[in-house]
């Protein structure tokens, strides 16, 4: 009997650093735990917040989507009305080569 109350006497400093142990990763569970619920916390709280954010980003996508067409479509336009006024001045030019051809043959055909 000595001998059993001995060897539970050795055993003793085992069995509180064991219980020790085990407290400190309760506290280090609960401390988790805690964790885990202020994050969510801090998640619902910004989740609207993260909403208006995201719909300020597609309006401005939208916009500059927009922009981004209206300043395709004039630059086409605008190529439009350049290729229309190189057309127009090179019908002039060929109506005045033209003239000028027809005006020179009038000039040599004698007066009746």
């Amino acid at each position: 009997m000595a001998q059993a109350r001995k060897e539970e006497l050795q055993k003793l400093p085992e069995k509180v650093i064991l219980s020790e142990v085990r407290q400190a990763v309760q506290k280090m569970q609960a401390v988790n735990q805690q964790l885990d619920e202020a994050e969510a916390a801090i998640d619902e709280y910004f989740k609207p917040i993260d909403k208006n954010a995201k719909i300020i980003a597609d309006m401005q996508l939208e916009k500059e989507e927009k922009q981004t067409k209206e300043m395709t479509k004039l630059m086409q336009e605008q190529m439009k009305m350049r290729r229309e006024i190189m057309m127009t001045r090179a019908e002039a030019a060929s109506v005045e080569s033209s003239d000028t051809k027809a005006g020179g043959k009038v000039a040599n055909i004698p007066p009746k």
